[in-house]
């Protein structure tokens, strides 16, 4: 049961979008195997279902609703348990506007909620009431933009678009539904949401959608989303298979004025042309916290504790923070930045030495990711960094002396670290051998 076609290229089009023939068979949606018993008991009872949202969208989009199987009906919280009941292990979710979700072994979790509309009286609240819409239309108006208030009659096979979503799909167009000063009144959280959707697919905003967007930023809206939800956003914006449409959203959110809440700390940093042209090769994901936080001032460790207070995952933002500043060493390592600079800035220091210092401090995940990220920025390792590691097991081998022969050399107190300390600095220099630093302790 072909929808409306939807087909990929020209110019505006969706970059990202399936090549569609026909439009896509709305029978991977009718004949899924988590929904066949589900329509069946709808359509016993003669009773309206509709898929509608994200798999509707990524129906159209790629030819696959994917695991998220959301549905809407006008039947009431009692009937829709009643007629699921027999299916799977039920639970009821958002008891005020009743969605039932069926969970079974061995397939996706269907989400079927009565038709709903909702308002938003309190303005310091993202949290709307909601009550029981007329029909399904009434329903989708409530959406945030157009590309994801489309539905498919699960017993017809018949697409509902009342506000042009497909279209806005295949233009790679994201448009608010209805007004969006509204929508973006409603909930400030699609604002990150309409830059998350532009990482991840490539979208564009339509004019009105940006400008309202910006507007809704300069009211200091945002101030009402919590950290979480937007960290959670900003988790999505940095995994986006699509780096070129993601470094184009970055940008998006420095010019609307809410960068800062999506990477606050990175606001400060050096210049967005070069950090979009940079992220634009940042292929590996993890990399791109890190390379945003080496271009964001002279003290990765001060921008990662901005990250943490802003709740983002300390874990996380302490690997990005060790690979920047080692990023930040290979830069003033290059011959391409400051050729006569040395790691760590020590006067006078050998960059054979430095490399062997850096090789025993950090792991190869993380030299491999520093390199990254310095190619990123059009810089890059020294060569002795390479020509380090080719000794890996020798400058990473555990010091041939320990506390006890400096105790044993009469040391005592912070003598002790501080002998310690000069050992592994001859060590790296080519004293090696554990004869050689005992004379020298001795």
């Amino acid at each position: 049961m072909p929808v409306a076609p939807v087909v990929a290229g020209g110019s505006g089009t969706d970059p990202f979008l399936s090549p569609a023939g026909n439009g896509p068979d709305v029978s991977v949606l009718t004949g899924h195997p988590a929904l066949l018993d589900v329509i069946a008991a709808f359509d016993a009872e003669d009773i309206p279902l509709h898929a509608v949202g994200g798999c509707v969208r990524d129906l159209i989009r790629t030819g696959t609703p994917g695991n998220d199987l959301d549905l809407t009906t006008p039947a009431d919280t009692d009937t829709i348990r009643r007629l699921l009941d027999p299916l799977g292990s039920l639970t009821l979710e958002g008891v005020s506007f009743g969605m039932v979700r069926l969970c079974r072994k061995g397939m996706p979790d269907v989400e079927i909620t009565r038709y709903r509309t909702e308002t938003y009286d309190d303005e310091g609240s993202r949290k709307p009431t909601t009550r029981t819409a007329s029909d399904l239309v009434e329903d989708l108006e409530r959406r945030d933009f157009t590309v994801n208030a489309m539905a498919v009659d699960l017993m017809s096979g018949d697409l509902v678009d009342p506000f042009g979503g497909a279209a806005d799909l295949h233009a790679g167009v994201l448009r608010a539904v209805g007004d969006p000063t509204e929508r973006f009144a409603e909930d400030p959280l699609r604002v990150i949401r309409a830059i998350r959707f532009s990482a991840q697919r490539g979208w564009r905003p339509d004019p009105d959608t940006r400008a309202a967007a910006k507007q809704t930023v300069a009211d200091g809206r945002l101030g009402i989303v919590s950290d979480e939800r937007i960290v959670a956003e900003a988790q999505k914006i940095l995994v986006s298979p699509h780096p070129a449409a993601m470094s184009r959203a970055i940008r998006g959110a420095h010019s609307l004025g809410c960068l800062y809440r999506l990477f606050p700390g990175v606001s400060v940093m050096a210049g967005m042309q070069q950090t979009a042209s940079g992220m634009d090769r940042c292929d590996e994901p993890a990399d791109r916290l890190a390379f945003m936080i080496k271009l964001s001032g002279p003290d990765p460790k001060a921008i990662g504790s901005i990250l943490k207070r802003a709740k983002w995952p300390h874990e996380q933002v302490d690997a990005a923070v060790r690979i920047a500043r080692l990023a930040k060493v290979a830069d003033r390592y290059s011959p391409d930045v400051r050729g006569e600079e040395r790691i760590h800035g020590h006067p006078g220091s050998e960059p054979d030495i430095e490399a062997r210092r850096l090789v025993r401090t950090y792991s190869d995940a993380e030299l491999d990711a520093a390199a990254r990220i310095a190619r990123a920025d059009r810089s890059g390792l020294h060569p002795s960094v390479a020509q380090a590691r080719k000794d890996a097991d020798v400058w990473r081998a555990p010091l041939p002396v320990n506390g006890h022969d400096a105790m044993t050399a009469g040391l005592r107190g912070p003598a002790i670290g501080t002998a310690l300390r000069t050992c592994e600095s001859l060590y790296l220099r080519g004293m090696t051998t554990r004869e050689d630093l005992l004379t020298w302790l001795r």
